[in-house]
């Protein structure tokens, strides 16, 4: 809010219709940063079990839906916007690789102007365009759920629209992941889609055999200086194996 005033009074200064912009004048806001917080082991079995369980769940699309977000560290308007073609189960060959890796390639996401209908436009920036290997818990969901309804264009996640599928607005599931987690059987009140993106994140993290390039390459961020001069976009396969092996007990 702050960055987005004191922009707007910078116009306002450009066209000499003020000063001096009075932003720069107000005082740093105390309090800090909340603390990152992804699910623990025992919280994502928790919830993956009400989920597979839970009658409105399901009919939400939830259960696999949560896995997949688990699975990739996407954030949910990038999920939304998948669509069967932006897969590869069968896998990819990587230099230094044995088998080929199952892969997603994450592109674009779903959004809405005020006004307009969901919209699916191309991601950002041009570190959130990149290639992401599936871990197996994802690939098996997957091909459980490809049917012969599905199209190549069609969303791996869809709504249900007068049409045919369509794209599912990242809001409306944003209010059922709210309402699952208020659940006496979930009880976690804190939780929200960006939680599952920061619990993949905490997994990679806790790998120490992964460089932070190939976090932040799969993370679909920049956050280093050196990162402007560093190639950027490696598939880092052995991501996969990692977030299988932290999610075991899934």
């Amino acid at each position: 809010i702050r960055a987005a005033v004191s922009g707007i009074l910078q116009v306002a200064i450009k066209h000499r219709a003020i000063a001096t912009n009075p932003v720069l004048d107000l005082d740093d806001i105390d309090g800090g940063r909340k603390q990152p917080r992804g699910l623990t082991a025992e919280e994502r079995r928790r919830l993956l079990d009400f989920l597979d369980h839970d009658r409105a769940a399901r009919r939400r699309d939830l259960p696999d839906l949560a896995r997949f977000m688990l699975g990739t560290g996407v954030r949910i308007g990038e999920a939304l916007a998948v669509r069967w073609c932006d897969l590869n189960l069968d896998g990819i060959q990587v230099d230094g690789e044995d088998t080929p890796v199952p892969v997603v390639a994450i592109t674009h996401t779903i959004t809405r102007e005020p006004g307009r209908p969901l919209q699916r436009t191309t991601v950002k920036t041009a570190a959130g365009n990149r290639l992401l290997p599936l871990p197996a818990f994802v690939v098996t969901m997957l091909r459980a759920r490809r049917t012969e309804l599905y199209g190549d264009e069609d969303p791996v996640f869809p709504a249900a629209g007068h049409s045919g599928l369509t794209w599912r607005a990242p809001a409306v599931v944003q209010g059922w992941i709210k309402v699952a987690r208020e659940n006496d059987a979930v009880q976690l009140g804190w939780m929200t889609s960006h939680s599952w993106r920061k619990t993949y994140l905490t997994a990679l993290d806790d790998e120490r055999g992964m460089t932070e390039r190939a976090k932040a390459d799969l993370a679909g961020q920049a956050r280093f200086l050196k990162d402007v001069y560093v190639s950027r976009g490696a598939l880092h396969p052995e991501a996969a194996a990692f977030i299988e092996a932290a999610f075991a007990d899934r």
